[in-house]
Parts: C-alpha cells; structure tokens; sequence
C-alpha cells in the first residue's frame, strides 16, 4: 500500500496535540500479540518487497519488527507510524538497503533516518508531529541529503505550531539549504502549515534548485506571502518546471503597475494552481502569468484548481482570461 499523501486517512500514523497516546508496551496483550505476529511473518517472508504499517511499538517489540524488515534483501517500498523511543534506536542495525520508496511519520529530529542505509532510495515522504521547533527540522533535512544522494522526489510535511510563534519562523530560510546537494532532486512538495512563505523562500529554492520539474509549497497565506516576483523567479531559475502550485500569492499595487513590463520567458510550465491568489485586478495577474508561462494547459490547470481542498482566492478567473489570451493566439 502507498500512501497518498493529499488524504488524511491514508498518511501514516502521526502524533496531534489532541490525540490519545498508545498504551505503554504490553498494557494491552492483543496490541503486543499484534506485533508478535507481524514479525514472524515478517522474519518468513524473504520475497517481501512492500510493507505497511500505520502503527510502531513503543517497546522491543517494535524493535524487532523494526530490525526483522531492515534485514529482507528485497524490499523496496516502506511505510509506517514510527514510534520508537529514543533509547532504542541505537540498538537497531541500519539496514533497508533495497528500499526504493519511504514513508515515515513521527519523525522528531532525523535520527530515525539512521536506520535507512537506503542509497539507491529515490521517493521520501516525511511526517512530523505536531510542535516540532525548527532545529529538529534542520537536522531532518541534513540527514535526508546525506544518507539519501540519489532522491528523486520529496514531500516534507511540517508538524502544525502555535499560530503566533509559527508567523515569527522564517522555516524554509533555516532548513532548507542542505537539499541542494541532491543533484538528482526533481519534485519537491513541502506544507509548511500556518508558517508564512517569502519571496526570498522561493528565490531561494528557485537558485538552490533549478532542475525541479515539480514545485509544490503549501501554506496557509495570512497577511504575508510570496508576490509576483517569485512568479518571475520561478519561470527564470527552473527552466525545466512542468507543475507549480502555491499555497498563496498576492499581485501587489507594484505588481499591477508593472505588469506591462514583465519580460516575456517562454517557461514551458504546464499545469499551476495557485490556492489563494489576492490581487486587485484579474486582469493584470493574467497579464503576467501569460508572458512568464505562455504554454499553460489552461484546462488541466482549472481543474486542477476545482479539486483543491480548500479553493478560494482569484486564480478560477485569471485562468478564465488565460484562456481567452490563447484563443486569440490561435
């Protein structure tokens, strides 16, 4: 089983401020006997090659599940809650060394990707739990570069955090840097929650990053978040980007002022979605998007744009202009 990661009830287990914490190991036996019975099967099962679990035992139970699937020669797909203590993950050999897909919830500061020894993994998801602080998120995204060289995509979900102390975080500024190592990194998904995105945040990506094909950056945009110029930023840094979406854009006063004399890029950009777009005139914001991605699939984009989950904003209407821009072209 894969997880999706747009559906909540398929992500792997994660820890929320309001959830009820699982019993302590062995409180309660069916929940042992459980994982006893997954690991025999597991320790008979050489051929493996695809494992799911949303759940990980506390205890030495987990352990040697945990230890039972680091060692099968041809597993090539994992994913699991992981809820491990911290004193026991020492104790487990690194091992997975066919994996090819991971997903992983609960991760509190990278440690846990210790036990990966995973070069040849090319597909990484990364949950974390609620309030994780910025340090911890660092040290995830160093372990990430230096224990998997060759990944090909990335989705880093962000752990939700107080809405005052989130606004003050410049998150992607402070953690995102080591990934520009990974030359092979092509798509590249991160929800940064209520913590607010720059233009610098996405100038950043666009220089440390310019061979993704896919760019997603979902936040929830309040009072701040990325303009025009990253628009701009984006279509010149990343040549080869074929799906964009934003979490939010403002089209500013400045924006509008200058729309006429945005310069004509010719991005072969196929399919944008912007979640919440803000602008005085649709219009203008049509203007721009045209001449830095003139061979937009308008269609695909609109729907696209209908099935978001929470879709609001001005985008529906610039697509509409966009659409007439490439009738007329016709």
């Amino acid at each position: 089983m894969r997880h999706d990661p747009e559906h909540e009830l398929f992500q792997p287990w994660m820890r929320r401020r309001n959830d009820w914490m699982m019993d302590p190991p062995g409180g309660d036996a069916a929940v042992s006997q459980v994982f006893c019975d997954a690991l025999a099967a597991v320790a008979m099962l050489n051929d493996l090659q695809v494992f799911s679990m949303f759940t990980m035992n506390t205890g030495v139970a987990g352990r040697n599940l945990v230890a039972a699937l680091a060692n099968l020669p041809r597993l090539r797909e994992c994913s699991f809650g992981f809820n491990i203590a911290a004193d026991i993950l020492p104790t487990i050999d690194p091992g997975f060394a066919s994996l090819r897909v991971l997903s992983i919830s609960n991760v509190d500061d990278g440690a846990e990707l210790r036990l990966f020894n995973s070069p040849l993994l090319r597909d990484l998801s990364i949950y974390h739990p609620d309030n994780t602080n910025t340090e911890s998120y660092r040290r995830t995204i160093e372990a990430v570069a230096q224990r998997f060289p060759h990944l090909h995509r990335l989705l880093w979900k962000l752990g939700r955090q107080d809405f005052a102390y989130a606004t003050r975080t410049h998150i992607l500024a402070a953690t995102i840097q080591p990934l520009f190592a990974l030359d092979g990194l092509r798509e590249l998904s991160i929800d940064v929650a209520s913590r607010p995105v720059y233009d610098d945040d996405i100038a950043l990506l666009a220089g440390g990053l310019p061979r993704l094909s896919h760019l997603e950056v979902k936040f929830y945009m309040d009072k701040i978040g990325p303009t025009a110029r990253s628009l701009l930023t984006l279509a010149q840094g990343c040549p080869s980007l074929h799906t964009l979406h934003l979490g939010g854009l403002f089209i500013t006063e400045a924006d509008e002022a200058n729309a006429a004399t945005y310069p004509f890029v010719g991005n072969r950009l196929r399919y944008l979605n912007v979640a919440d777009l803000r602008c005085e005139g649709e219009i203008y914001a049509a203007m721009i998007v045209d001449v830095l991605f003139p061979f937009l699939d308008v269609e695909a984009s609109r729907r696209r744009a209908a099935a978001a989950q929470w879709p609001k904003g001005q985008f529906p209407g610039v697509l509409t202009r966009l659409e007439g821009y490439h009738a007329a072209r016709e």
